[in-house]
């Protein structure tokens, strides 16, 4: 069997690109969902937190909260400050009180019943 980087080198880079793209696409999703339905961006209304500090707040495990917020600040979604996650432009979006929250929709869209 041909190792990896020999297959890499014969697959359609766009296509192995745009399905890559997809496929975080649905991880990031799940994880916009489990925030969302945690109420992350309602906690972190008034300023940054740590990981642990947030997770105490909306009754999560820390260590699972701390991969999940890093990997959503790896894609823009949250931002990281040193140990702390903040709100940033898109976290906005998914606070309750947000004008043009997306909060349900981010919830709904890993919900099993749709």
């Amino acid at each position: 069997m041909p190792a990896f980087e020999e297959e890499a080198g014969n697959v359609n880079t766009e296509a192995h690109h745009r399905l890559a793209q997809m496929i975080r696409g649905a991880a990031v999703t799940a994880l916009l969902g489990a925030v969302a339905r945690l109420r992350v961006p309602d906690h972190l209304a008034d300023g940054p937190l740590t990981a642990t500090e947030l997770a105490r707040r909306c009754g999560a495990n820390p260590d699972a909260l701390e991969r999940t917020l890093r990997a959503l600040a790896n894609v823009g979604a949250f931002s990281r400050i040193d140990d702390r996650f903040a709100l940033n432009d898109l976290a906005e979006l998914l606070r309750t009180d947000s004008e043009s929250t997306l909060r349900s929709t981010a919830m709904t869209a890993v919900d099993p019943a749709f």
